[in-house]
């Protein structure tokens, strides 16, 4: 006897008046295999289902203005997003990519903001960055023992600068180098602001280097000290007195007060 139920492939119509429609393979009346989803005569998605779900690989849409953007694209299960895949802004640059379980990022993933640079990258748990393990921050707030709130760039490991790392005041770079848990250990090169010539009723502020070479566990241990010394030329070439000071070589782990970074108030880290 003939199914009463649709199969093969074509055409389904929504029959609740939401002008739905499917366009792909559907056995015994559910839609499975591969097949595409409209709404409103727009593509909302497109790919694999499963049992009259999105599941498998597939592509979730939406329309901005007269364009079709990209929401998601992936993996899925249950009609969620599940597994690997990548979710944009409305604009069509990345937002996330990594692994998601249930709808959210779970596991390993990476945030971006509109503009495209790197925000996070490390462990996730339910939608919510945990700073567990090693990974990379692209604007992390800490705190020095003074109080001041500083920006770091860079790698991490359990939320702490760990690897390569830029430290920033709100104008400009205190420190650029490595780090080995929250303290400058490596090669690297330490930065202030000096008053220069006071010129026109006020003094002319530059930022300097003061230090290039090796920290241990936070103290300078090898290198040369720069007394109102500042950076000429591409990185890894050599530095340059501002006022014509000698730079004074620095060695035997002579102790350089460390930055004491801690999360601010309220932080997730």
């Amino acid at each position: 006897a003939a199914s009463r139920f649709p199969t093969g492939g074509g055409v389904l119509w929504s029959l609740d008046g939401t002008e739905k429609r499917y366009e792909g393979d559907w056995p015994n009346g559910i839609r499975h295999g591969w097949g595409k989803e409209f709404n409103q005569n727009s593509l909302v998605y497109a790919n694999d289902w499963r049992n009259d779900k999105r599941d498998g690989n597939g592509i979730q849409y939406q329309w901005i203005g007269q364009q079709i953007m990209k929401v998601y694209e992936g993996e899925w299960r249950d009609s969620k997003w599940h597994g690997q895949g990548q979710a944009f802004y409305h604009t069509g640059r990345l937002m996330h990519m990594g692994s998601w379980v249930n709808g959210v990022l779970h596991g390993r993933g990476i945030e971006f903001p509109n503009d495209g640079q790197l925000v996070y990258e490390g462990e996730w748990t339910n939608g919510q960055k945990t700073n567990r393990g090693e990974g990379k921050v692209g604007g992390m707030q800490l705190m020095d023992g003074m109080g001041q709130v500083l920006t770091y760039t860079g790698c991490t490991v359990d939320g702490r600068p760990h690897g390569w790392g830029k430290l920033r005041s709100s104008d400009d770079v205190i420190y650029n180098g490595t780090w080995a848990y929250g303290i400058r250990h490596g090669y690297g090169t330490a930065y202030y602001t000096h008053p220069g010539a006071y010129e026109k009723g006020r003094y002319e502020m530059h930022h300097v280097a003061w230090f290039s070479g090796e920290w241990r566990h936070g103290k300078v241990h090898n290198g040369t000290f720069f007394p109102d010394g500042h950076w000429h030329g591409d990185r890894g070439t050599t530095f340059a007195s501002s006022y014509q000071v000698t730079p004074i070589p620095w060695q035997a782990g002579r102790e350089i007060p460390n930055i004491d970074l801690r999360p601010p108030t309220g932080s997730p880290i």
